[in-house]
């Protein structure tokens, strides 16, 4: 559904989904099974997509109804890990100590010339997070007895590793 929904050779412009002949080569629905369904038969997919009434079909082509296009486009399940950091950015920034706020916030780029090493400074980067929360936990409850739900203040403290766009594809969009 999501090559359905985004790739340009099965996908208008708006995001909505082609109207796909059936069986043949580019830009058929047998061509979409196959660039992002592996080994599974089109008909098998075809069958399931029918009995589900996500389409439909007549005269040899196939459509994705408008609703799931709608429920697919509106589905924001995959922001669920990064909501408690956006709220806790939203409180930082709309305090009032402006100066507060902002010497709160760290921020590290770490350059990387290959994918080989984009995905070793991310494990990297991951680990090191871990450990250093891990580690602070451990030595701010050291001595010291804490009670779960019994304090009315809490400090927060959340490491945010992220990708960043390749500088060389930022200057050619320019």
């Amino acid at each position: 559904m999501d090559g359905w929904l985004a790739d340009p050779e099965f996908a208008l412009r708006t995001g909505q989904a082609k109207k796909l002949k059936i069986a043949g080569h580019r830009g058929s629905f047998a061509h979409l099974v196959k660039k992002y369904g592996g080994d599974v038969p089109h008909r098998a997919v075809l069958d399931e997509l029918r009995r589900i009434a996500a389409v439909t079909d007549s005269d040899g082509a196939v459509q994705l109804r408008r609703s799931l296009q709608l429920r697919q486009r509106n589905n924001f399940a995959f922001l669920s890990p990064v909501i408690p950091v956006l709220v806790d950015a939203l409180r930082l920034a709309s305090k009032r100590d402006c100066f507060g706020a902002a010497s709160s916030i760290q921020t590290l780029s770490i350059p990387a010339e290959t994918e080989l090493d984009l995905a070793f400074v991310r494990d990297r980067c991951n680990s090191s997070a871990l450990s250093m929360l891990d580690g602070l936990a451990h030595s701010l409850s050291a001595g010291r007895k804490m009670r779960r739900g019994s304090s009315m203040h809490s400090i927060s403290v959340t490491v945010l590793v992220a990708d960043n766009e390749p500088t060389r594809s930022r200057r050619k969009n320019r």
